[in-house]
């Protein structure tokens, strides 16, 4: 229920497109400009819909009660029909006028060499199928040098991906449990925790943590040489009115700072506690 900008929590883009589960501002809909095409059987228009608002919005709520009954009186609409599941290239176009959507397999080679695969900069296969990204990704990795994201949901694969040699490979499981532990660091600030952002890195054995340096914290004012720090742990970044320090001995923590620190040890909740005592 507590108001949030969508440009902070970016990951709400990725929630069910359904234009029913929301209320929206008519004054905001109509001053953004955001309506629905018209598409034969009203297909798949939550997803351009949903996409836009998020854009646009810059205070949205999440609410844990319904304020909105639904009734679905016919199953079996035209708008259910994957037949026309064209059209949501055509509301995705609308939607982001700087990208180029194309209506294809991305599992076909000519398609994919004639829209230039093989000079492209990144590409990221996100499709349903583990099997479809893995063998796209080293297609692609074949035929060019472009960075490469692949997503892959059974952790079973991992055994097999860490000999094929992809650089990038997200799993929605891994991100969902760092929005959860972000947003348990949250609610640790809320009861005294000044983690600002946490971040696991290679398969969860490191954390990269920020903090917020308090006037009372054992760190400031003392070169980071003098201090006392924990074993497996690195202070890798000092940001500073908005001047990026790559700290060495001889720099100090100032309040107020924000402090990035690299760590093996789990549980971190304060500044403080990079400290062996």
């Amino acid at each position: 229920g507590v108001p949030f900008d969508p440009v902070d929590q970016p990951a709400v883009i990725c929630t069910a497109p359904a234009i029913w589960t929301g209320i929206y501002r008519r004054a905001f809909i109509e001053e953004e400009g955001i309506a629905f095409r018209e598409t034969p059987g009203a297909s798949f228009q939550d997803t351009a819909f949903s996409l836009k608002v998020w854009f646009a919005a810059r205070r949205a709520a999440l609410l844990r009660r319904p304020m909105l009954h639904y009734r679905m009186d016919n199953p079996s609409s035209s708008s259910k029909s994957t037949d026309k599941v064209y059209t949501v290239c055509e509301e995705l176009a609308e939607a982001l006028h700087s990208a180029m959507i194309i209506h294809g397999d991305c599992m076909d080679q000519d398609l994919l060499l004639s829209e230039g695969i093989d000079s492209a900069d990144g590409v990221a296969a996100l499709m349903d199928y583990d099997e479809e990204n893995i063998l796209i990704s080293l297609y692609i990795k074949s035929v060019s040098h472009a960075k490469i994201i692949t997503k892959i949901n059974n952790e079973s694969f991992d055994s097999i991906i860490s000999n094929l040699g992809l650089e990038s490979v997200i799993s929605p499981k891994t991100l969902t449990g760092e929005y959860i532990a972000r947003y348990i660091r949250a609610m640790q600030n809320s009861l005294g925790s000044n983690v600002e952002t946490l971040y696991r890195l290679h398969e969860d054995r490191v954390e990269a943590l920020e903090f917020r340096a308090k006037s009372n914290s054992r760190t400031v004012d003392t070169p980071l040489m003098q201090l006392d720090l924990k074993d497996d742990l690195q202070v890798i970044c000092i940001s500073r009115g908005g001047k990026i320090i790559l700290p060495q001995g001889s720099d100090v923590i100032k309040p107020d700072d924000s402090v990035v620190v690299v760590t093996k040890h789990k549980g971190l909740s304060d500044l403080n506690d990079i400290l062996r005592r």
